[in-house]
C-alpha cells in the first residue's frame, strides 16, 4: 500500500502526503463538523433541500450562493434529485451504475444551474450533502488539482452546459483517482472512523467519510496550504506538511 494519495492523468507521478493527520485536522477543526453533518442530519430527505443545508453551504463551505436563488429548490420534493440513487458510490460503483447515476447527476446539475447564480460550486457543494457518497466538488482548488480544463465557452455556453459539463470532468477526474487509491482509501476510512464517530456524537444516522469526500478534503487542504490560507499554510510549516500544488507553481517561475 502506498504512503499517499496518488493522482492520476495530467497529474501521475504526483502524490498527496501526510493524508490522516490532514484528514484528522480538517474534521476537527474546519468545516466537517457544521457542514457534513448537516447533510446527515437530513438524510431522511433524499429528494430535497433543506434551508438548512444552503446555511451549512455558505458558511462553513463560504460558498455564497444567495438564497434566494435556492428558494425554488426548497419548497418541496425535487424529481431530479430524487432519481440519483442514494447507494451509489463515486468510488465503490461500477462502471455501468456510475454510468446510470452520472446521467441522474447531468440532469440534477442541468436544472440547478439553469437559476440565476447557482453554478456547478454552489450546485455541487449543495448536492453532496445529499449524495456524500456520489458527488464531487467542483471547488475551484480541486479543480487545479485535478488539472481540469476549462470548458470552451464556444462550445459549452455559460451557464448550464459550461457548469454542467465542469461538474462532471471533476466527478470523472475525482473516480479516476479513487480507482486507483482504493486500498488507501479503505486505510484512510478505517483510520478516521474513531474521530468522526466522535464528533458526530448525538447525531443519529452513523457518520463515516466516503472516498468521494477524503479525496476532495485531501486535494482541497494541499491547494489552500499553497494558496497561503490563513489556518493551513501555517499548520503545515509547523508541521512540516509538503504540497503538491505549492510545487507545481514554484516549477513555473
Amino acid at each position: 500500500m502506498t504512503e499517499g494519495l496518488q493522482l492520476v492523468g495530467k497529474r501521475a507521478g504526483l502524490v498527496v502526503q501526510d493524508c490522516l493527520p490532514k484528514l484528522r485536522h480538517f474534521c476537527e477543526h474546519d468545516a466537517y463538523a457544521d457542514y457534513d453533518l448537516a447533510g446527515y442530519r437530513h438524510a431522511s430527505e433524499p429528494d430535497r433541500f433543506h434551508p438548512d443545508l444552503l446555511t451549512a453551504t455558505n458558511r462553513a463551505m463560504r460558498a455564497r450562493s444567495p438564497r434566494k436563488a435556492w428558494t425554488p429548490f426548497m419548497q418541496g420534493p425535487i424529481k431530479e434529485l430524487a432519481r440519483i440513487p442514494v447507494d451509489a458510490d463515486l468510488v465503490e460503483s461500477s462502471d455501468d451504475e456510475y454510468a446510470t447515476a452520472r446521467i441522474d447527476l447531468e440532469r440534477c446539475y442541468r436544472v440547478l444551474t439553469a437559476a440565476k447564480w447557482i453554478t456547478d460550486m454552489s450546485a455541487s457543494k449543495m448536492l453532496y450533502l445529499k449524495r456524500p457518497r456520489l458527488v464531487a466538488i467542483s471547488d475551484s482548488y480541486v479543480r487545479e488539482m485535478l488539472a481540469i480544463a476549462e470548458p470552451d465557452p464556444a462550445r459549452y455556453p455559460w451557464r448550464v452546459e459550461y457548469c454542467t459539463t465542469r461538474a462532471l470532468r471533476v466527478s470523472d477526474a475525482m473516480r479516476a483517482v479513487g480507482l486507483h487509491n482504493v486500498e488507501f482509501l479503505e486505510h484512510l476510512q478505517s483510520a478516521m472512523s474513531d474521530t468522526v464517530e466522535r464528533i458526530g456524537a448525538g447525531c443519529q444516522t452513523p457518520m463515516s467519510l466516503s472516498k468521494a469526500r477524503i479525496i476532495d478534503i485531501l486535494l482541497w487542504v494541499d491547494a489552500a496550504i499553497a494558496s497561503g490560507h490563513q489556518t493551513w499554510r501555517p499548520l503545515a510549516d509547523s508541521a512540516g506538511w509538503n504540497s503538491i500544488l505549492l510545487s507545481i507553481r514554484a516549477s513555473r517561475n
